[in-house]
């Protein structure tokens, strides 16, 4: 019997043994499948991460070209812009420089103007001085004219005078004679009708005379009057007409230039 049991035990053994090496064999089967699945999963993750590692290298060499040629683009944009500043700050400058000569040249126009418009009114006041005295010369010539007439018609009248004198003195001899004659004989009475006559035609024509004489006077010292009348009005229209241009000066010098108010 016990070797019967030493029998059965040496088989279990074996048996185990056996089972040990299979689940072994399993065991290390499972391993390598384990770390053939390990190994493939690596492969296939490393090969996606390639993948993506390239698809975002690509991504950002475009993107990364992209911003370059973007950037390009600003600059030429800027230095264009530069340029454009440049040339308009250089315009503005030289519209400035004109500004600036032409308010300089306007300036000097207007002195030479206020100048001018002084010198003008000097000589229009001078001219208005020659004027006034020429015309009082004419008006104290007229004046003396009228003088001179006046004194010629007095002169007339006082000759006219002497002239009554001796009329009367002829007629006093006149009657002297008329009574004289009277006494006498009528043959004689035609002598004093003749010299009757030319008595009374003595008298007519020493009153046609003065009446002549009177009325020249008269006429020509209403002329002369008219003449300094005339003479007054010209003088009175010609300062009248000058001191009109003096203001007009005056205001023309005194009213800034338009440029400048501008």
């Amino acid at each position: 019997g016990h070797t019967g049991a030493a029998k059965i035990a040496k088989e279990e053994a074996l048996k185990l043994q056996k089972v040990k090496k299979q689940l072994e064999e399993e065991a290390e089967k499972a391993r390598r499948a384990f770390d053939d699945q390990v190994q493939l999963m690596r492969k296939r993750n490393d090969k996606e991460v390639q993948e993506r590692k390239q698809k975002i290298e690509q991504k950002v060499t475009r993107e990364q070209h992209e911003i370059m040629e973007k950037v390009g683009k600003l600059k030429k944009e800027l230095s264009h812009q530069q340029n454009m500043a440049k040339k308009q700050a250089l315009e503005a400058s030289k519209k400035e420089d004109q500004l600036r000569q032409k308010l300089k040249m306007t300036k000097q126009e207007e002195d030479l103007k206020v100048e001018r418009s002084h010198q003008k009114m000097q000589e229009l006041e001078l001219s208005l001085e020659k004027q006034r005295q020429v015309s009082n010369e004419k008006v104290n010539k007229a004046k003396m004219k009228l003088q001179k007439l006046q004194e010629e018609v007095l002169g007339e009248e006082e000759a006219l005078g002497t002239k009554k004198l001796e009329l009367q003195r002829v007629l006093r001899e006149a009657k002297d004679m008329e009574s004289e004659a009277k006494t006498q004989e009528a043959a004689e009475s035609q002598e004093e009708n003749l010299l009757e006559a030319k008595l009374k035609a003595a008298s007519v024509m020493e009153h046609k005379g003065k009446k002549a004489l009177q009325r020249q006077a008269e006429h020509q010292a209403a002329e002369l009057q008219k003449l300094i009348v005339q003479q007054k009005e010209t003088e009175q229209k010609q300062v009248s007409a000058l001191e009109k241009q003096i203001k007009a000066t005056q205001i023309a010098a005194k009213s800034p230039s338009k440029f400048l108010s501008a």
